[in-house]
């Protein structure tokens, strides 16, 4: 089992990340978006798990995951939605 990393960003305000998130996302119906870290071939290399108010709130997060952390993209998924996609310039 591979072990969890903090990439160091706090979440947006209207975001949450922690381990607790995964119940009470169920129990108040609050929208997990899945983070996904993509290498140059664009394949999977990390993932977070975190709760937002609304997809702009995720979408202001992943910015600032993509700016703070070594990986060339992501991609941010809301279920079977995906809700934003970026790359390093």
């Amino acid at each position: 089992m591979r072990e969890h990393r903090s990439i160091g960003v706090k979440p947006a305000s209207g975001c949450a990340s922690d381990s607790g998130v995964h119940a009470a996302a169920h129990s108040i119906s609050v929208p997990l978006y899945r983070y996904y870290f993509l290498d140059h071939r664009r394949y999977v290399v990390d993932h977070r798990i975190v709760t937002c108010e609304t997809d702009e709130d995720a979408r202001t997060l992943a910015g600032a995951l993509l700016r703070e952390n070594v990986y060339p993209a992501i991609e941010v998924w809301e279920g079977e939605r995906q809700v934003w996609e970026a790359k390093k310039a």
